[in-house]
């Protein structure tokens, strides 16, 4: 049990925020769309691209920052990545510790998600 206003574990660190809902984080246009396709939700076989994306070294970058500057770093990876698979049309399937995976082609059929995936052009860095 978390101390009553406390925004973290004390005893491990852990962000004591409740998972977001795909709607908080799914832009208007994108969930429209898979709204409008019930075999989109429903269910059928699909070619789709699935990418996993995540930070390496995490736990090193967690005791050098401290979890409170992690937690903050962390959430603008989630926001400009987010940005980017949106852009592309893609969706979060799930998200992992400090990663996500996302699907194009998937639930809205694209003709080709594997292209989509490859979201061409100069990778984004950021530094904080």
């Amino acid at each position: 049990m978390l101390p009553p206003g406390a925004n973290f574990c004390p005893e491990c660190g852990q962000a004591a925020i409740a998972p977001l809902a795909p709607a908080s984080y799914t832009p208007r246009h994108i969930s429209e769309q898979i709204l409008a396709v019930r075999s989109a939700i429903e269910g059928e076989r699909k070619q789709v691209s699935v990418l996993f994306c995540d930070i390496v070294r995490s736990s090193a970058l967690v005791a050098e920052l401290g979890p409170e500057e992690f937690h903050l770093l962390i959430d603008r990876f989630f926001q400009m990545a987010l940005a980017e698979v949106h852009r592309y049309e893609g969706t979060i399937n799930q998200f992992l510790g400090d990663g996500f995976m996302a699907l194009f082609g998937a639930p809205i059929a694209r003709a080709t998600p594997s292209g989509t995936a490859t979201m061409r052009g100069p990778p984004r860095t950021a530094r904080s």
